[in-house]
């Protein structure tokens, strides 16, 4: 899901800075700082972000635009919360633009895309989870885990070919033929791989998933 910067006016890409940078301000001021103070907690996020920096630059390109790759943004938010989860794909994010020939101008696109709402649907539908459903281990990793993992990775897919058709620059038949198509695989992909390893977590390391709680979803169940 990363922009070809041509398919922007420059008002439209400093209009999609604008709405990043918003978003990325108020994980600024509202990260819970307290919980990475303690050393081994900043030493998971940081091994993580790296460790998920490369997974990003695995990705499959089809065309210009369309492309796939591992997004892990409903892993990150279960083990980090939204905020951390933001900052460290806003950096991985940087580093793949960084090392590729994406040119800038699409950064905020892409990162609204494919950091923002990928992150904050999870989010939202942990707190409606936690809210509405019964505190279950099972619910939590398959439902905020395997279920939501494909779902992020449909939203930021159909956000990309939303986009691509308001500005033209494809077709909706060469996208359901040619892009579309691909879409149910790599969303059993994505489930698997955020369902998979949060669940490991929460059976083997739970106290690196800040979301997740043993008093909430096993004692008493």
């Amino acid at each position: 899901m990363n922009l070809d910067a041509n398919l922007f006016s420059m008002a439209v890409a400093i209009g999609g800075y604008l709405l990043y940078g918003a978003v990325l301000l108020a994980s600024l001021f509202t990260a819970p700082w307290h919980k990475v103070r303690s050393l081994e907690n900043l030493n998971i996020l940081l091994l993580s972000t790296a460790l998920l920096s490369v997974v990003w630059q695995l990705k499959i390109g089809l065309h210009p635009s369309l492309g796939f790759h591992l997004l892990g943004a409903t892993l990150f938010t279960l083990m980090f919360g939204w905020q951390f989860a933001l900052m460290a794909l806003t950096l991985i994010l940087l580093v793949t633009f960084g090392v590729s020939d994406m040119l800038w101008p699409a950064l905020g696109w892409s990162g609204l895309i494919s950091v923002i709402i990928p992150i904050l649907f999870s989010y939202t539908l942990l707190k409606v989870a936690q809210s509405h459903l019964p505190h279950n281990f099972f619910i939590y990793v398959l439902l905020n885990g395997f279920l939501c993992g494909g779902l992020s990775l449909l939203l930021a897919v159909g956000s990309t070919a939303s986009l691509l058709l308001l500005t033209e620059s494809y077709s909706w038949e060469f996208l359901s033929t040619k892009y579309l198509p691909f879409l149910p695989m790599m969303m059993l992909v994505e489930g698997f791989f955020s369902g998979m390893l949060i669940t490991s977590l929460v059976i083997f390391r739970p106290e690196w998933v800040s979301t997740f709680d043993d008093r909430r979803y096993l004692y008493g169940k």
